[in-house]
């Protein structure tokens, strides 16, 4: 099978910007996690903003530790196109959040569907950054 042809950055990036969604996938020793989450992308700064939900002793927690290495995966099997991002998530104070981003968190999309056995009042949010990241893409349309 012939292989996929890889994007150039500034197409990595367009597409990066205009989705919303994606896989976030960590590691703690040999234990991999991985979660659908919803973004943002800072053009500004090109990195990705995570807010991520939380619940008392959830397995999440046991892979945030300050900062973490990385990946997050987004693709649409429409164009089909995909991209990855490896960095480190960096937990931010919610306290030094500007309103351009608290803006662009706003526009992230939210599931159709609820996977939280609680209320969403009970859910505890943090804010993350992917920093210091490299982006990849392919493309296996024309």
């Amino acid at each position: 099978m012939p292989e996929s042809p890889v994007m150039d950055a500034d197409e990595a990036i367009a597409f990066l910007a205009s989705k919303r969604t994606g896989v976030l996938a960590l590691a703690s020793a040999d234990q991999p996690y991985a979660i659908p989450v919803s973004y943002a992308f800072d053009q500004s700064t090109e990195e990705v903003l995570l807010r991520l939900g939380h619940l008392d002793d959830t397995q999440k927690d046991e892979f945030l530790d300050g900062s973490t290495a990385a990946r997050m995966v987004v693709h649409d099997t429409n164009e089909p196109k995909s991209v990855i991002v490896d960095g480190r998530l960096v937990e931010l104070d919610k306290t030094d959040l500007d309103p351009e981003t608290i803006r662009s968190l706003g526009e992230g999309e939210t599931p159709a569907f609820d996977i939280w056995p609680v209320e969403k009042p009970d859910l505890d949010v943090t804010i993350h950054r992917l920093t210091d990241a490299t982006v990849t893409g392919r493309s296996t349309g024309e």
